[in-house]
């Protein structure tokens, strides 16, 4: 069985949606979305963290690509239908009593990947190893 990535992207989303709090989901405005933050790889189950900021984020709040940092390694570009998520945290911009909170994770990196995947360009995954000598 074949699935779309229009289709994915919605099985995604659907998934998220059932993670988040319904307190949280009443908040949601634009910009204001859930993110992995520990996952997991399926095929191994090994586990790391998400490096904030750096995933892709769609229009429509959803993510299809995470930076993880391991015990030994970063992986960049992991698609996320490679990943188990164990953790999500709710983030972004969200108004509150005429209030705009202010953004507390900086999404540079995340929204220049998500421009150029859009732009036509494959995400490739790669994994550069952490230095020995750095604790």
């Amino acid at each position: 069985m074949r699935i779309t990535k229009a289709r994915l992207r919605e099985i995604i989303k659907e998934e998220l949606r059932a993670m988040t709090p319904p307190e949280v989901q009443e908040e949601k405005t634009p910009g204001f979305h859930a993110c992995a933050a520990h996952v997991g790889i399926k095929e191994t189950g090994e586990r790391g963290w998400v490096i904030p900021g750096t995933h892709t984020l769609l229009e429509d709040g959803s993510v299809t690509h995470y930076d993880v940092e391991f015990d030994n390694r970063i992986e960049e570009n992991i698609p996320i239908e490679e990943l188990e998520i164990h953790e999500i945290h709710n983030h972004g911009k969200r108004e509150k009593d005429d209030e705009e909170l202010e953004e507390t994770v900086d999404h540079t990196v995340g929204l220049e990947k998500t421009k150029r995947m859009l732009e036509g360009e494959t995400l490739v995954r790669r994994s550069i190893p952490k230095s020995p000598y750095k604790q």
